[in-house]
């Protein structure tokens, strides 16, 4: 996990160029999608929050999920569901298989 220093803050406020509100959660969902094209596993679930309390449980159990190849997106909300699971689907694939848990 990084952590902040002053030299982190940016010109324009952000620290370590990460925004807060809306922006944040459009930065974080697009970060995790940059990965997904290499991902063995992804996991979407609703906000940044949620990705946050994954990603430091893995940590906590001693995986190493960017390792492990294991992606996990933030979506945004519920309702975008549709919109993130037609994105992902493999071209050709309309009904790719998903595994909710």
């Amino acid at each position: 996990m990084a952590t902040t220093r002053q030299a982190d803050v940016s010109a324009d406020g952000a620290l370590d160029g990460h925004l807060g509100g809306n922006a944040a959660s459009i930065r974080a969902t697009d970060r995790a999608l940059a990965k997904v094209g290499s991902a063995v596993a992804v996991v979407l679930v609703e906000g940044i929050s949620d990705q946050i309390a994954l990603e430091t449980a893995a940590v906590g159990r001693g995986r190493d999920l960017e390792a492990e190849r294991v992606v996990i997106v933030p979506i945004g909300g519920a309702h975008a569901i549709g919109r993130l699971l037609t994105r992902l689907a493999p071209p050709g694939r309309p009904g790719a298989t998903c595994r909710s848990v």
